[in-house]
């Protein structure tokens, strides 16, 4: 059994798990221009919605922490839990920024005038999110645009998360609060705070947020959609251009963490003059 330690409030958000602890060497851009280190990819922009199927979690920023993709989808979005016909915003550019290993994505909303860049910017071993628009939000989107962050449902079943320091349970069944106006609309299982952990009991999963202004919500997109995941988002504010959302965005890494092996069958076969081992 690891030793548990709890440090005050960060202890609240981050138990310290003995060799859990270990110190992890800093997020690097790589020449495929996604942000690494060990037991941790940030994949930025390498894959676009697709143009048929808008929902299909494969596009805008991804996390893949020790070798299971937890979260997908971080963009700019019109609704807290799109569905698969939900407007998806269109890619323009990805560059290298101007900050050591950063890179600035270039995307728009041409139909409703919303055009923006996301910088995504390794800090140690942790990264940071913020969102830049050309101009204010147009009035009709107020309330509406956000930046969501969409995490595996089947990653966190049964576990805990942290709104600051009001803790909830990630349901296994769709089963969250519904607006009562009869869109159908899910309400968010925990909103206002300016930092999320999810599952701080599960080295293995634990990733915390913190917001420098815009707060942050909580939804179960899988009372809307068959295919919905867990969402977290922030609301772009009124009048906000440059920063108009900043995420700090913290993996936890197990130091010296190494992929579990995985035994396979060769599914080649053998030419019948070949040697075969015994």
């Amino acid at each position: 059994m690891h030793k548990r330690i709890w440090t005050g409030l960060i202890g609240l958000a981050f138990p310290l798990f003995g060799p859990c602890a270990a110190a992890t060497a800093a997020l690097r851009l790589s020449p495929a221009e996604s942000l690494e280190t060990r037991g941790l990819s940030v994949i930025v922009e390498q894959n676009h919605f697709s143009p048929i199927f808008f929902d299909e979690k494969n596009a805008g920023i991804q996390i893949v922490l020790h070798g299971e993709r937890i979260a997908t989808d971080g963009e700019v979005r019109l609704n807290p839990t799109p569905e698969q016909w939900d407007p998806v915003p269109a890619f323009i550019g990805r560059t290298r920024g101007p900050q050591p290993n950063q890179l600035v994505v270039t995307s728009s909303y041409p139909a409703v005038g919303l055009h923006y860049r996301v910088e995504v910017t390794a800090e140690g071993d942790r990264f940071r999110i913020a969102v830049n628009l050309d101009k204010p939000l147009p009035q009709n989107l107020v309330g509406k645009a956000g930046f969501n962050l969409d995490f595996l449902p089947t990653a966190y079943f049964g576990k805990t998360y942290m709104m600051d320091s009001a803790p909830g349970l990630f349901p296994r069944n769709p089963n969250g609060p519904i607006a009562k106006d009869g869109s159908g609309d899910p309400l968010p299982l925990a909103t206002g705070g300016r930092a999320i952990t999810l599952s701080p009991e599960d080295p293995l999963t634990r990733v915390r947020i913190a917001s420098d202004s815009a707060p942050l919500s909580l939804y179960d997109a899988r009372n809307r959609a068959q295919n919905g995941w867990f969402v977290v988002r922030s609301l772009i504010p009124a009048g906000a251009t440059k920063n108009a959302v900043v995420w700090h965005v913290r993996p936890n890494l197990i130091g010296n963490w190494v992929r579990q092996p995985v035994v396979s069958y060769n599914q080649a076969g053998y030419t019948p003059a070949a040697a075969r081992s015994r």
